[in-house]
């Protein structure tokens, strides 16, 4: 085995260019050339901050190759390297695929990535709790009410029995427990009027009451958020 840092510059770029030296002894080597490198790289930084005159790269480190691995399996033996380490095609200034089957390929890994993303559980959790989580009696309700007569069964909304008695919703939750609901009006503009429930909690007028701790309570009480909150 010819020994790497025996051979002539020249020779050396010759055999990587040719692709006649790929086998582990090499890839070591080449490693060690790179460590190599980097360091000196670090040590020209450092030279420069102080003030200190540029320092020129040593004959062996002037062309070490890319070294990533290809498609083939083989070392990259490209010798042009930008800060990172790298050529421009394995994470230097690459402007992607040029061929038309690069490209598709391009394309296949991002749907691919994109569908792996989609389907991913990992993020931020969510911590906050949706109306849309609840049962809820909303605006169906207020203009059954608005028709209705004293006294007179509801359609039930999300598993909850309403029923209108003397100007107050009973609403008889799924586990049997009995709440009774204030209502109110307001008159709008153009006549007639709109009804409202009223809170238990904090006492507002609301067009919607949601179910929260065997009780129904408004939005802001019960502590819910709108999922268009969190996007």
């Amino acid at each position: 085995m010819i020994a790497l840092m025996d051979l002539p510059h020249e020779v050396y770029r010759f055999i990587h260019f040719l692709g006649g030296i790929v086998d582990k002894e090499l890839r070591q080597r080449l490693l060690t050339l790179r460590k190599e490198r980097d360091d000196f790289c670090q040590l020209r930084r450092e030279l420069r901050e102080q003030g200190n005159d540029w320092l020129p790269y040593p004959e062996h480190l002037r062309a070490v190759p890319c070294g990533a691995t290809t498609r083939a399996g083989t070392p990259c033996k490209m010798t042009t390297i930008y800060r990172n380490g790298r050529c421009k095609l394995h994470g230097g200034k690459s402007t992607g695929a040029k061929t038309r089957a690069g490209r598709k390929r391009q394309r296949e890994g991002y749907r691919a990535w994109l569908e792996k993303q989609r389907a991913s559980k990992a993020g931020r959790k969510r911590t906050r709790e949706y109306t849309s989580d609840v049962a809820r009696i909303g605006a169906s309700t207020l203009s059954e009410i608005g028709a209705s007569e004293t006294d007179r069964a509801l359609q039930p909304v999300d598993g909850i029995s309403l029923r209108l008695s003397d100007g107050t919703l009973v609403a008889v939750l799924p586990h049997g427990h009995r709440i009774a609901v204030t209502l109110t009006t307001t008159s709008p503009r153009y006549g007639g009027a709109r009804w409202w429930y009223v809170c238990p909690d904090c006492g507002g007028r609301k067009a919607s009451l949601y179910l929260h701790n065997e009780s129904l309570c408004c939005r802001r009480c019960a502590g819910l958020h709108y999922a268009s909150q969190s996007k």
